[in-house]
């Protein structure tokens, strides 16, 4: 049986694989605390990093607002994995993290436009709530999103081992603190 300090390393390892390798832009977010004690080694992997979204969350009540709405996200994938346009304009591709079958948190691979209107739309809108320039928010939106996300059997079968690996931590966790 691997260690949980093995464990840990080799998922650091893949998400370095899939950022590195494949060009993706994976975030982890977990609302059980079970990742907790690895905060430090997965930190680099709890916020997305592309220009845009970090430009946004600049605006503290616009970061609340995210993260606020990850809830919402929580219940949808009961469903299983989706593609889904956040509040901000990005499509990202959504992953559950689910022990046991409870879902305790998500994987996202995210950063692309996608050229969905529905996108558009939602950029004007937080421009004018948060009081944004509309010409550089847009222009930010443009540089630094992919017009172009991956295909989805890809990341299926891409991201499903780092799930699978990320059930086994919250397992052992799970069986230290339950």
């Amino acid at each position: 049986m691997i260690s949980t300090e093995a464990l840990v390393s080799h998922i650091l390892l893949y998400l370095h694989y899939l950022q590195e390798n494949c060009g993706f832009s994976v975030t982890l977010h977990e609302f059980q605390n079970v990742f907790a004690p690895y905060l430090v080694q997965f930190l680099p992997y709890r916020v997305h990093s592309n220009p845009y979204c970090l430009y946004l969350k600049s605006n503290a009540q616009l970061w609340d607002d995210c993260i606020s709405r990850q809830g919402k996200i929580l219940k949808k994938l009961s469903e299983g994995p989706f593609w889904g346009v956040c509040h901000c304009g990005v499509l990202e591709y959504v992953y559950p993290i689910a022990p046991g079958g409870r879902v305790i948190g998500f994987i996202s691979v995210s950063g692309y436009r996608g050229g969905l209107p529905e996108s558009e739309g939602k950029v004007r809108h937080i421009c004018r709530k948060y009081m944004l320039d509309e010409g550089e928010t847009t222009a930010l939106y443009c540089r630094s999103l992919s017009p172009d996300p991956p295909d989805t059997a890809l990341l299926e079968t891409l991201i499903y081992p780092l799930a699978q690996m990320l059930e086994l931590l919250a397992g052992k966790r799970l069986e230290l603190e339950p």
